[in-house]
């Protein structure tokens, strides 16, 4: 009986923090980093959003962006909104791989832009986000793959699933 009361307490508290949407933590990935997502709202229609995770197979990779949704909503109701959003951040991929004789260790930055669309149910604290995000590489790498991992990328798209707290 003790452990439920538990749960229910931890649940109601949830369930009111939720509400406010301050901070969401879900998966997130695309053309630079994919990984564990957070966007933390600063208010104003702004944001902070970033991915710790994964870039291929072989590296480690951070990415940071600011962000700012455009009223007025494309659908807000009682049950979601719907807004689209555009920013701007940086990212940081370290690129390790052996391939027997040949060793591959190289650091990649970058800066990007972002162009979004956010889906945020309203009953459950979810978002749902899609992205295009051009970027532009510069790298230490004289690998030729990819010309080196240096310049302008405009292919690449990403996405979000994000829980809100």
């Amino acid at each position: 009986m003790k452990k439920i009361l538990i749960v229910l307490i931890f649940l109601c508290t949830l369930q009111i923090t939720a509400t406010e949407k301050q901070f969401g933590v879900g998966l997130g990935g695309g053309n630079i980093v994919s990984g564990i997502s957070g966007k933390y709202l600063l208010g104003n229609h702004t944001a902070l959003q970033g991915v710790v995770g994964v870039r291929g197979n072989d590296g480690f990779a951070l990415s940071l962006d600011f962000i700012m949704e455009f009223p007025p909503y494309l659908v807000k109701n009682k049950d979601v909104t719907l807004a689209w959003y555009a920013g701007a951040g940086a990212f940081w991929w370290h690129y390790s791989h052996d391939y027997g004789k040949d060793n591959y260790n190289w650091e990649i930055f970058g800066i990007n832009g972002v162009v979004g669309l956010s889906l945020m149910l309203q009953k459950v604290p979810l978002e749902f986000a899609i992205e295009w995000r051009p970027a532009f590489f510069i790298s230490n790498s004289d690998y030729d793959w990819y010309n080196g991992y240096s310049g302008l990328y405009l292919g690449g798209a990403g996405g979000a699933i994000r829980w809100y707290f």
